[in-house]
């Protein structure tokens, strides 16, 4: 209940006192529309939250198969390449300069050191099968 107190102005038309109570007010109003349109507005925040978070978690994982994963699985296909014997460039590696980038350049560093040692090995190889087969002709060295 609201009180209404008289002022100045009221003693122009009524013969009272200033701050006598000339009346009292009294506002009833339902709450149930403000609830529920307070619940109606929470539901829909909620919807809208939950959307955006799983758009996010899309979007993210998107963003990780593509920059993550899939470089890292080729990167892994090459090392099983490897791992059978198959040197050639025609491994796929991937490039970038992120760290899977700089990890994939310092395989291919790796892979060639490894083919120029194999290839020396088979120099190697050929040259000592090469003087074991001339030792065993007593005449190869003799020259006519």
């Amino acid at each position: 209940m609201i009180p209404f107190k008289a002022e100045k102005k009221c003693q122009q038309c009524h013969d009272v006192q200033i701050g006598d109570i000339l009346g009292v007010a009294h506002i009833d109003f339902p709450l149930t529309k403000i609830i529920q349109a307070n619940q109606e507005n929470s539901q829909r925040s909620a919807m809208i939250s939950g959307g955006v978070a799983l758009f996010v978690i899309i979007v993210g994982f998107i963003f990780f198969r593509s920059l993550v994963q899939s470089p890292i699985k080729k990167l892994e296909k090459a090392t099983e390449e490897i791992g059978k014997g198959n040197m050639g460039d025609d491994l796929k590696l991937p490039g970038g300069n992120d760290e899977v980038g700089k990890l994939a350049r310092a395989f291919a560093q790796m892979r060639s050191a490894l083919m120029q040692s194999q290839d020396a090995m088979r120099i190697s190889t050929v040259g000592q099968v090469a003087a074991s087969l001339g030792a065993g002709f007593p005449y190869a060295d003799q020259t006519d």
